[in-house]
């Protein structure tokens, strides 16, 4: 299983939590959408308080948590998107 280098940015909440805007990290290339969160709050604990509550987008695209299959490429971006409470 191979493992790339990817850049994580974190909004809002998730940027409250981590405590900045970005972080680099090494993750398997082929996750499926949902051992994708899981990876990133494994990686990233103090994510945990959101764990089923942000979105990730792969590059600004969106990922379901689902068994489909993600390909991760060197250098890609993920972004932790809590959700925005307004009103």
């Amino acid at each position: 299983m191979d493992v790339i280098n990817v850049t994580i940015l974190f909004f809002a909440k998730g940027r409250e939590l981590r405590g900045q805007r970005e972080d680099q990290t090494a993750i398997i290339s082929q996750p499926s959408g949902a051992d994708l969160y899981k990876l990133v709050v494994d990686k990233f604990p103090c994510l945990e308080p959101i764990r089923d509550h942000f979105a990730l987008a792969l590059n600004e695209e969106y990922i379901e948590k689902s068994d489909q299959i993600i390909t991760l490429s060197e250098g890609d971006q993920l972004a932790v998107i809590p959700p925005i409470s307004g009103g």
